[in-house]
């Protein structure tokens, strides 16, 4: 506390003034080491205020959880924090840590004290599901950023022709996620600007916009 308060003093760096500041401490002796735990306790308080903020941090937080729960064979307790965190993961569509958690949950099968052919078959169907549904967020994204990318220029119809029946035949118009819908909002409104339908592209963004503000944990995440 009083390294910081020193520190906290000063408009700009100086190593001099520091230790001037710090003149009869016990810290001087050890400054350099003193400096560096402080980096790391302050790193740790801002990891803990932006986890607060950010789903994608509290789930990285778990997945160490987790490993360390499975590390110690606290399957259980393990079990419990991966429900957890699959209820967080598939409310903000992250498929890549949903993924992560099912492998863990396989991992796991061994110690499984009921059906564990069920449990397997339970797993597995899950497993399909988030392939499904991430494989058909990619192409949204894609297509979204293709047509960013090519707004204003000659080949923003060659993307849509790329693009366009990908997202019909794997039938990516038809029930979709909260984030897959926006991101189709985004290429349909694209689209209609590309065609110079500025009522309609205005019509599209209106709706995106309230789809967000009904999704505000959404949006934060995704603004992060």
């Amino acid at each position: 506390l009083q390294l910081f308060d020193a520190l906290d003093q000063m408009h700009r760096y100086d190593e001099e003034l520091l230790r001037r500041k710090l003149k009869g401490s016990k810290i001087l002796k050890s400054l350099s080491s003193e400096k560096n735990y402080l980096y790391e306790h302050l790193l740790m308080v801002m990891r803990g205020y932006s986890a607060k903020k950010s789903a994608s941090i509290r789930l990285n937080g778990m997945l160490q959880d987790i490993e360390f729960l499975h590390r110690q064979s606290q399957m259980e307790a393990c079990r419990r924090r991966i429900r957890k965190a699959r209820r967080e993961a598939e409310q903000f569509e992250m498929y890549t840590i949903s993924l992560q958690l099912i492998d863990y949950e396989l991992s796991m099968i061994p110690t499984y004290q009921g059906d564990r052919l069920a449990e397997f078959d339970r797993i597995e169907q899950d497993y399909r599901e988030t392939i499904r549904k991430y494989q058909q967020l990619v192409v949204l994204q894609q297509a979204s950023r293709g047509l960013h990318t090519t707004q204003k220029g000659p080949h923003f119809e060659s993307m849509l022709e790329r693009f366009l029946p990908r997202i019909k035949n794997e039938g990516l118009d038809q029930n979709m996620t909260f984030y897959m819908a926006t991101r189709l909002l985004n290429i349909q409104s694209r689209q209609a600007f590309h065609k110079r339908d500025h009522k309609e592209a205005a019509r599209i963004s209106g709706e995106t916009v309230a789809a967000y503000q009904s999704r505000p944990d959404f949006m934060q995440e995704k603004a992060l």
